[in-house]
């Protein structure tokens, strides 16, 4: 009986999971446009609405060797992050390489594609 409770209840924390995950990917994905800088490297936005963003931006080791990346989050330099990528050399966000979630494995499908006017795509394949 006490096993099969453990079952039920993980089971029950991973379609949570499932669902957080599901709706981080929808906030994330879209056309994000350059706005400002953050040492020393574009930062680029995307609208939600309500005074609300979400940004891509690069944050230096300024902070740590473990912070020294790029960064998907709610603000810059913010406590809400969604995914981080270790590539310190590129100027741009990196196509791939992304870790979604933030602690979890190397998530292949996540894709950033530059675009014309500034702009960049997030989008999950």
């Amino acid at each position: 009986m006490y096993r099969k409770r453990e079952v039920q209840k993980a089971r029950r924390e991973a379609k949570v999971q499932e669902a957080q995950t599901a709706l981080v990917k929808r906030l994330i994905e879209g056309i994000y446009k350059e706005q400002g800088r953050n040492h020393g490297r574009p930062v680029f936005r995307k609208s939600l609405g309500q005074g609300e963003s979400v940004a891509i931006y690069y944050w230096d080791e300024k902070d740590g060797a473990d912070c020294d990346g790029w960064w998907i989050g709610a603000e810059v330099g913010g406590d809400m992050v969604f995914a981080f990528n270790v590539n310190q050399a590129s100027m741009l966000p990196p196509s791939t390489g992304w870790r979604f979630p933030l602690r979890g494995p190397l998530d292949r499908s996540l894709r950033i594609i530059q675009g014309g006017n500034e702009s960049l795509k997030i989008q999950f394949t």
